[in-house]
């Protein structure tokens, strides 16, 4: 029986409209992964008072990015990713991926799998970064669905790859082959933010440096974790500590999350005559809403609003093929 390998990622509204777009947010915002509070309290702050507001303002951003044919680009490249990586197997696994939020439902591609009754499979969240809301909330669906299931198979769980040969190779090369091409001055490199509370919560309060550079990864610890990534690139890339920096963006809300936070940090390099700089988010392995809304346009207008001049945006890896073949060895050899 051939493993089953199935690839998850946070998921994408079905179209632009503001009722696709609404559905999306309520399913994603009631997660209490996502926004902590009892049901009854998600439930009120959500559908009658974040969404109402909000959908209308994120279908206008998710319309500046979504492709005129292939639609959602993460829903695009995670099926150009699936069918690359399944013709890497040549035949020895099946590959298929799935959406914690909206479609393909993540529910429905466990069952689809199971009606298989396969001896072996392979769950492998698509965040480099562990954090409770993406790889955790992944990984508990799935654990969930399998509570009652009267046949369970060979479970493995892969992830938090963000220091993994392959992803860092994959990474430095694409980084070097665009570098080569632009003159920049500073390489930024912007990971997805988190809530500063449910980051100690899960590095069990034992991440004391907020506010400071994390010169020491900690088992749990999200921000530890991306600052150790952007150290193997910047090696690989050959970077002085003046030509890179890491910033968190995405941040909700009034409470405080980890910083530095990435619309202060170009404010700051603009304070410090820095004119050209090239822009790459290594927490995303797909872009979406995040890279190119946010950090290709709003990101883009606000350097150039602050005097910037060049402004380079890298794309992620997608479906890069050594990202891919990378990927395919590294679970090959989990599970042989």
């Amino acid at each position: 029986m051939k493993p089953e390998i199935l690839f998850i990622n946070v998921g994408t509204p079905n179209d632009s409209s503001e009722k696709s777009v609404g559905k999306y947010l309520i399913e994603f915002l009631l997660d209490k992964r996502v926004i902590p509070l009892p049901w009854i309290f998600r439930q009120i702050l959500v559908r009658f008072l974040i969404v109402p507001f909000r959908k209308k303002k994120s279908a206008s951003l998710y319309s500046k990015i979504w492709m005129k044919e292939g639609g959602s680009p993460l829903q695009f490249y995670s099926k150009k990713f699936v069918e690359k990586m399944q013709s890497e197997w040549k035949g020895e696994a099946n590959v298929s991926y799935a959406m914690c939020y909206q479609s393909p439902a993540l529910k429905n591609e466990l069952q689809k799998i199971m009606q298989k009754q396969p001896k072996c499979l392979v769950v492998v969240p698509l965040f480099p970064h562990y954090a409770s809301v993406t790889t955790g909330g992944a990984l508990e669906i799935v654990q969930r669905y399998f509570i009652h299931s009267l046949y369970v198979p060979n479970l493995y769980f892969l992830h938090t790859f963000y220091r993994e040969n392959f992803y860092i190779q994959a990474l430095s090369d694409g980084l070097q082959k665009r570098l080569k091409e632009i003159s920049f001055d500073v390489l930024l490199f912007s990971y997805h933010g988190l809530p500063e509370k449910q980051m100690k919560e899960t590095s069990e309060n034992r991440c004391s440096c907020i506010g400071n550079s994390c010169e020491k990864e900690i088992e749990g610890c999200y921000r530890s974790q991306c600052f150790a990534t952007s150290r193997l690139l910047a090696e690989r890339l050959n970077l002085k500590e003046s030509e890179y920096c890491t910033s968190f963006q995405s941040r909700l809300g009034r409470s405080q999350w980890i910083m530095p936070y990435t619309e202060n940090i170009i404010l700051e390099l603009r304070s410090k005559n820095v004119t050209n700089i090239a822009v790459t988010s290594p927490s995303f392995v797909m872009d979406c809403l995040e890279t190119l809304e946010e950090i290709n346009i709003g990101l883009r207008k606000k350097w150039e609003n602050a005097g910037g001049q060049n402004f380079y945006f890298i794309p992620c890896l997608n479906d890069n093929d050594d990202f891919v073949k990378g990927m395919k060895d590294f679970i090959a050899d989990k599970i042989k």
